[in-house]
C-alpha cells in the first residue's frame, strides 16, 4: 500500500475461515443433519421452499422429493447438498397416530394431515368451543382466522387416533 506521501507499507491480515459441517445422513426416510446444537431449516430442493415446521436436527418427509437443510451456527450458515428421499407409505405403527398440524404458529389458516377420518374440536384456553368438523383422511384445511391470537387446544378423535395438540395463533 502507498500513502499520499508516496511511502509504502505492508499490511498483514490473519483470516480464519470457520466452516460448518452441513452433511446430512438418511436412515430410511429420516434425514439428520450431522452438526449438533445448531439451528436448522429443512427445504424442498425442487423450489427451494422452506418445509413448514421442519426446524429440528432430524426431519421425516411426508412425500417423496429432494430435501436439504440450512444449518445456522453462530453467525455462520450453510446449506447441505440435496438428498433424494422416496416415501413409500406410512409405517403401520405410525399410521395409527398419524397427525400433522402445520404451520404452527399460524395466522389461523392451517392444515391437518390425518391417517383416518377424524373429528376435530378446537377450544380456547378457557375450554370454549371455537370450531368443530368431521375431517377426512389426508390433508384438511382449517380456517379459524376469526379467532383472537392465543393458544388453542385441538382434540382429534378417530378410530385409531385420540390426540390433543395445540396451535398458536398470531396476528
Amino acid at each position: 500500500m502507498t500513502n499520499t506521501a508516496g511511502c509504502d507499507s505492508v499490511v498483514t491480515l490473519d483470516l480464519t475461515i470457520t466452516t460448518i459441517d452441513v452433511t446430512i445422513t438418511s436412515n430410511g426416510s429420516v434425514l439428520t443433519a450431522s452438526i449438533n446444537g445448531a439451528t436448522y431449516q429443512w427445504i424442498n430442493c425442487s423450489d427451494n421452499s422452506e418445509v413448514s415446521g421442519a426446524t429440528g436436527q432430524s426431519f421425516t418427509p411426508w412425500e417423496s422429493g429432494d430435501y436439504a437443510v440450512i444449518v445456522m451456527s453462530g453467525t455462520c450458515s450453510d446449506t447441505s447438498n440435496c438428498e433424494d428421499i422416496i416415501v413409500d407409505g406410512i409405517i403401520e405403527s405410525e399410521a395409527e397416530n398419524y397427525v400433522r398440524i402445520y404451520p404452527n404458529p399460524s395466522n389461523g389458516v392451517f392444515d391437518i394431515d390425518l391417517s383416518e377420518e377424524s373429528r376435530i374440536v378446537i377450544t380456547d384456553a378457557e375450554g370454549k368451543l371455537v370450531y368443530q368438523q368431521q375431517c377426512n383422511s389426508g390433508r384438511n384445511n382449517i380456517d379459524i382466522s376469526f379467532a383472537d391470537p392465543g393458544v388453542y387446544m385441538i382434540r382429534i378423535t378417530g378410530h385409531e387416533i385420540n390426540k390433543v395438540s395445540r396451535i398458536v395463533l398470531f396476528e
